[in-house]
């Protein structure tokens, strides 16, 4: 270890809720599958009556037959409570979050301390307002740096930090507890919501130019245009370690572009800014780890039930670490396959699917993967001169692509793009479509400044339309 790493373990564990949580991470990865799944009870156990005695919107839907439950009931206790949607959060928001005036010092449970609103984009694009506490964040960090230790990256270690949520970016730049964090870590900040060739050309020098740096943490969709551009323009990227990715769905052509072009190993994350982090990729393992004694994790299918290993669904959680709001069964509006893997004592997340406002959906009523998208408009239609693009579905066969350019296309180029592409939507529909191309300066945001590839006006849910032109996602 470095001097940097020593001084970023020793400034985290003078906070106690960090050392705390990485005693229960310890305790979890080294102990017994029988040992970790008494804990992960145990933790949602608590949880569960905490959410119960302090919310009033769970205390009205408990259900009768529960009113008493012990620890090891406590997984078959949560799969009969109703799902925590989105529009939940925002009509019952009083009723979910926890009125420090009804705790006391001797309730047996963490007290509430530094108490602040986390405003999400939220991954289906509806607005949602999240209460956090101090004692949480310091938690969600020691599950960070896990994450990192497992992949092989030692907080305080140097690492470019090549960002695309603009949300993120901003918070680092006006806070200065933010501002201390983010140097404590050693992040090498490179904003990347607004990539030009410009830019772009600036962060491959300084990255060739950084020989100490071997770790890069990479916004997905700026991973994309990032990597893109150095490939299209033959620059030379210094080989590095790993490149993390997150906020976003990470497809197997960029990972093997990124495999190809600059690092010797791709390890996804999945988190978002109003659940921390919930699950984190190691070398080798083929999954994401996920963290159940902080986050629990399920997936569930249309009508609620708990998707069969190995079956897609619904991602919910339930937020067994966050004292300031009643977060059960809450919906991530993002689709992925649960599973096992060798050595580790929880679920893994075996595939993410995209978020579900991202699934676009045929006539017949199939959903579509956005990645099916990404590869046929990214890989299979490629164009040099393609810089970011956003497919819009407005009815059962009517669509949009928006699109940006790196220079004006060739001739006849455009127009050419313009079949091939319809033509692919029409296999993936089994039906024919309408396309109109709409080629833009600048494809908006998302409200948390992200970028979706796909968005779905015509299959989405009544929350999700009101989110207007941007619904965006949170997940990173």
């Amino acid at each position: 270890m470095t001097i940097d790493n020593w001084l970023y373990e020793g400034v985290n564990w003078l906070d106690r809720d960090y050392a705390a949580a990485a005693a229960d991470a310890g305790a979890f990865v080294y102990s017994t599958p029988d040992e970790a799944s008494r804990l992960v009870r145990s933790k949602l156990h608590s949880y569960m009556i905490y959410c119960r005695r302090f919310s009033p919107f769970w205390r009205e839907r408990w259900p009768r037959e529960a009113e008493a439950f012990a620890a090891d009931e406590a997984e078959d206790v949560l799969a009969l409570l109703p799902r925590l949607t989105k529009e939940d959060l925002r009509r019952h928001a009083p009723e979910l979050r926890i009125d420090p005036a009804q705790r006391s010092d001797w309730d047996g449970y963490p007290p509430l301390r530094h108490l602040h609103a986390q405003h999400s984009g939220g991954s289906t694009g509806v607005p949602v307002i999240v209460w956090q506490d101090r004692r949480w964040e310091s938690r969600n960090r020691a599950i960070v740096d896990l994450g990192y230790r497992l992949a092989g990256l030692s907080p305080g270690s140097p690492a470019f930090y090549l960002w695309g949520s603009n949300n993120e970016v901003s918070d680092i730049r006006k806070s200065p507890r933010k501002r201390f964090s983010t140097w404590l870590r050693g992040l090498i900040v490179m904003p990347a919501f607004s990539l030009d060739a410009a830019r772009v050309r600036a962060y491959v020098d300084e990255m060739n130019r950084r020989g100490d740096v071997q770790h890069a943490i990479c916004f997905t969709s700026a991973l994309d245009t990032f990597t893109g551009f150095v490939e299209r323009a033959g620059l030379r990227l210094r080989r590095i370690r790993t490149v993390f990715t997150g906020g976003g769905l990470l497809t197997p052509e960029l990972r093997a572009r990124t495999l190809r072009l600059w690092a010797h190993e791709v390890c996804d994350t999945y988190g978002a800014r109003d659940a921390g982090l919930m699950a984190s990729e190691r070398p080798g393992a083929g999954a994401l780890l996920t963290f159940p004694w902080h986050v629990y994790l399920e997936t569930l299918d249309a009508q609620g039930r708990r998707s069969a290993a190995g079956v897609a669904g619904e991602v919910h959680v339930s937020q067994v670490e966050n004292h300031a709001m009643a977060l059960l069964r809450m919906s991530m509006g993002d689709s992925a396959t649960l599973g096992r893997t060798p050595e580790w004592n929880g679920p893994s997340l075996t595939a993410l699917h995209g978020r579900t406002a991202e699934h676009l959906q045929a006539g017949d009523g199939s959903r579509i993967d956005p990645s099916a998208i990404i590869h046929m408009i990214g890989v299979l239609a490629e164009r040099t001169w393609l810089r970011k693009f956003q497919l819009v579905q407005t009815g059962p066969s009517a669509l949009t692509l928006r699109f940006e350019t790196w220079t004006e296309p060739p001739a006849g180029d455009e127009a050419a793009f313009g079949t091939f592409v319809r033509s692919g939507l029409e296999r993936l529909f089994h039906a024919p479509v309408t396309l109109a191309l709409e080629r833009t300066e600048s494809i908006a945001p998302s409200p948390s400044g992200k970028h979706l590839y796909c968005v779905n006006r015509h299959g989405a849910r009544p929350a999700e339309r009101e989110a207007g032109a941007a619904p965006g996602g949170e997940a990173g």
